[in-house]
């Protein structure tokens, strides 16, 4: 017996007898409308154009297919291959973006934005927030909602999501001047931990860039289909080490006869390039104090972002160069005048002031080695990207560490959008590389009515994702239930695919009435679905492992997707009348009872000829006419005289209330 929320499920060997739940079991949500997965796009509308774009903590890319199979990486309208993920306004209202954002950036500080990816579903109180506010010029305010973080612009406010629609409008449009016409889809790649919430916040930025987000990927996937390692020898250890402006992500992959699964994910939100320029930032500002008698220029956010550039452009030239210098005329001013810095710093010197940091960055890898139960020599391939991947030191301690050389063939700041396009083009079918899915393809769910589907974890959940129902049982005798996994959009259970099953026995012991269960859906990034039922008696939960896309296709997905679509409509139909079939049996068994009990056998056994034939209806496979029609039969036999004259002797009425209201609805 169900109420509310709470749904039936199986039972094992006996009658099955459950109670028709309230809600939303009989309002089915209609499926998604698919994307032709089947042919070609029509590239003259930009439809089937692949195009990845990495929308970084500090840098943006996009990249294109080209004829030949190769991903090329396109230049903005200042001939840069990235752009700063930097958006400002200036004191007219113009809105500028990337290269001439960031250019401005010292003379209009508390308006120049940077680093908004941190704050992206993020609330304006969570300590992260706070944290970078601590290394931005401009203000973090709360939101339009007065919950989530957000910027500030002359009194309007903007929202992290928001923020990120413009830079990625601007992205596509570079795309867009290539092609010579409209962009419609594109691939993102973001972090691989990047919650269900940031993602589905990046997609209403697609939405508010003009743009549709085909696909969202993870940095470590679409790293690794840039250097091909998809490619790789099957069986090996692949461990990305990504290290940018703003976080460290470690992920250990393997390949699983082709197919690129995520054995582990660990990393450092606070770390990045930043964090070594703030400590060289502070370095230098103390030697500033120290030479002019307490002088601060951390009071003043414009000789802040002077230094701050100055520093990264060091950074940065150090990693080509042994030496630096940074000149800084009227950085600040007292009593006595202007001052300047003019400092000389080498490669070695710089090492020495971040080493710490470098130390710090090889814990993740560390956590990452151990959650995949792997040892550093299990590694057969080590890929360094990033901003940070440059710095001769970290790549140095990196190499030591697993006594092996890193893959750095591809810039680094260009793999992430590389690979992102190399998956738009498998989707499309242009290259055979195998699928990689980070949203769930196609809904999983058990059977919770006689072939009728419920769905747990709905097509298009993050992966990973994990969600916990509670469930009623049908009959407060049964010792056992049934759970069968499905996969798929049908309404009805055999019309999808069942992955698994399993029987939880023993359940009741002396536990009298109804018994309430818990079933939690967990799939995590290699599509392992891990399916646990609790057990009442015994507080031992039952799991169940399968194998949710192992050699599942687009094309796969877009069938079952389409097959859904078609058929919704008499889905729909065979769902109500096995609805008014199962309320049809309920009320039949009760007559069965009373027949029993007063021992009219004849008439019994023609209800259970009677029932069973309706279970048919529930279980068997049929066509929605046969359905139809086997319904029909059964209320036309039961309009004879002779069925009559019974009916009106045993349980007047009852018959042709069941048959003709609530199973064939007239």
């Amino acid at each position: 017996m169900l109420h509310n929320s709470m749904h039936l499920l199986r039972r094992v060997n006996t009658p099955f007898r459950p109670i028709v739940p309230r809600g939303a079991l009989f309002r089915p949500i209609r499926p998604i409308k698919p994307i032709n997965l089947l042919s070609r796009r029509n590239y003259s509308s930009g439809a089937g154009d692949a195009v990845g774009i990495d929308i970084g903590y500090s840098t943006c890319c996009v990249a294109v297919m080209e004829e030949e199979g190769g991903a090329r990486v396109l230049a903005n309208p200042e001939g840069f291959r990235t752009t700063p993920a930097v958006v400002a306004w200036t004191q007219d209202g113009e809105r500028l973006i990337g290269v001439s954002a960031k250019r401005q950036a010292h003379a209009n500080p508390t308006e120049t934005f940077y680093l908004t990816r941190k704050l992206l579903a993020k609330k304006y109180d969570e300590p992260e927030v706070a944290r970078l506010q601590e290394k931005v010029n401009y203000q973090i305010v709360k939101g339009k909602n007065d919950i989530d973080a957000a910027v500030e612009v002359r009194g309007k406010k903007f929202n992290a999501t928001e923020i990120g629609g413009i830079l990625l409008q601007y992205m596509k449009g570079i795309a867009e001047s290539h092609y010579g016409r409209p962009v419609l889809e594109v691939i993102l790649a973001v972090p691989a931990h990047f919650t269900d919430a940031q993602r589905q916040a990046i997609k209403e930025s697609g939405k508010m860039a003009g743009v549709q987000i085909e696909q969202i990927i993870s940095e470590p996937h679409a790293a690794a289909l840039a250097y091909g390692l998809n490619k790789s020898k099957p069986g090996s250890n692949i461990l990305i080490f990504d290290m940018g402006g703003a976080s460290v992500d470690v992920t250990v992959m393997h390949n699983n006869e082709g197919t690129l699964e995520i054995k582990s994910i660990s990393g450092n939100q606070s770390l990045g390039g930043d964090d070594f320029d703030d400590l060289i930032v502070n370095n230098m500002v103390a030697d500033f104090k120290k030479a002019n008698k307490g002088l601060d220029p951390s009071q003043e956010p414009l000789a802040m972002q002077r230094i701050r550039e100055a520093v990264n452009n060091m950074r940065i030239e150090l990693s080509a160069s042994t030496s630096s210098e940074i000149n800084l005329p009227y950085i600040i001013a007292d009593a006595t005048g202007p001052k300047h810095i003019n400092t000389k710093i080498n490669r070695i010197r710089l090492e020495g002031m971040v080493e710490p940091l470098i130390q710090k960055s090889m814990l993740p890898v560390n956590e990452a080695l151990e959650k995949a139960g792997l040892t550093k020599g299990d590694i057969t391939d080590l890929v360094v990207i990033g901003g940070m991947s440059r710095m001769p030191r970290l790549v140095s301690v990196l190499e030591r560490f697993f006594n092996k050389k890193t893959n750095r063939n591809i810039n680094s700041d260009e793999t992430i959008a590389m690979g992102a396009a190399l998956q738009g083009s498998i989707l499309r079918g242009d290259i055979s590389e195998g699928s990689i899915f980070e949203e769930l393809p196609l809904s999983l769910g058990l059977e919770i009515f006689p072939n009728i589907n419920f769905p747990m974890l709905a097509k298009g959940a993050a992966i990973p994702s994990s969600v916990t129902k509670k469930f009623k049982l049908a009959d407060s005798k049964q010792t056992q239930y049934e759970i069968r996994v499905t996969q798929g959009e049908r309404l009805s259970a055999t019309d999808n695919k069942v992955l698994g099953q399993m029987i939880v026995e023993d359940i009741r012991g002396d536990i009298q009435g109804e018994l309430m269960i818990e079933i939690t859906f967990s799939i995590n990034v290699n599509g392992i679905l891990e399916v646990t039922a609790s057990n009442p008696k015994t507080g031992e939960p039952s799991k169940l492992m399968v194998r949710t896309f192992g050699s599942l296709t687009r094309d796969d997905v877009g069938i079952t997707v389409a097959d859904a679509d078609i058929e919704y409509s008499n889905d729909l139909k065979r769902l109500k009348i096995r609805k008014q079939a199962y309320k049809a049996i309920t009320i039949m068994e009760k007559a069965l009872e009373e027949a029993t009990m007063n021992g009219k056998e004849a008439e019994a056994e023609h209800l259970r000829s009677r029932i069973q034939q309706l279970r048919k209806v529930l279980t068997d496979g049929m066509k929605l006419k046969q359905m139809q029609d086997e319904a029909f039969k059964i209320h036309k036999e039961y309009m004879s005289a002779e069925e009559k004259k019974r009916r009106k002797n045993a349980y007047p009425g009852w018959w042709t209330r069941v048959v003709r209201t609530r199973l064939m609805g007239f």
